[in-house]
């Protein structure tokens, strides 16, 4: 099986390296092919644009989209991040590709760069993430092809204090990685 996560910074595994990366490790615990699509910095926008080149092209059997956060944190509004990932989905679907949609973990704004706080108000771009992962249930349910992976809910519940599994308040370090690659192995095995 193939699998290619495309997404922002939170699936590139932004400061981890290969090994380290959730990707690598959730890959080696299928023993699947799994592809790090995830680019720094990335909107859906971008996602959009290149999921042909990055994710189709490549003829992957499973894709995982998971995005929105840097979109928020350029403000945009959560109908342009919606009608992106429905375009995403769509070109899956006309490519007979089974696609999943993940949502993102949360970030902590006490624990991030003055730079990065100067930019957007986190706790806003947090409101948007949640109101994302209520609003994908809706979404697949109009697509019954379609899954999601309440990504936010799950590492939640299964860090407890999700401060101690991040490297600087936006993504998670090496050991956050290790239970996304966990939740995610879960969720894929059934396959």
């Amino acid at each position: 099986m193939k699998l290619i996560c495309l997404g922002d910074s939170q699936t590139f595994c932004y400061g981890l390296y290969g090994a380290d990366k959730w990707t690598s490790i959730l890959g080696e615990n299928l023993g699947w092919e799994v592809i790090n699509a995830g680019i720094n910095g990335d909107t859906t926008g971008g996602m959009l644009a290149r999921i042909k080149r990055d994710v189709l092209d490549k003829k992957p059997d499973i894709v995982m989209i998971m995005g929105g956060g840097n979109d928020y944190i350029m403000g945009c509004d959560q109908s342009v991040v919606r009608a992106n990932i429905m375009a995403m989905v769509q070109q899956c679907f006309i490519a007979k590709v089974k696609v999943y949609v993940a949502s993102q973990i949360h970030i902590h704004p006490d624990l991030v760069k003055d730079e990065w706080k100067a930019l957007a108000n986190l706790e806003e771009v947090n409101r948007k993430t949640e109101e994302q992962s209520i609003w994908y249930p809706n979404f697949c349910n109009a697509f019954p092809e379609l899954e999601y992976i309440n990504l936010q809910k799950l590492y939640a519940e299964e860090v407890g204090d999700e401060r101690k599994y991040t490297r600087d308040g936006l993504h998670p370090n090496k050991e956050g990685a290790k239970i996304i690659a966990k939740i995610l192995t879960n969720v894929f095995n059934v396959l």
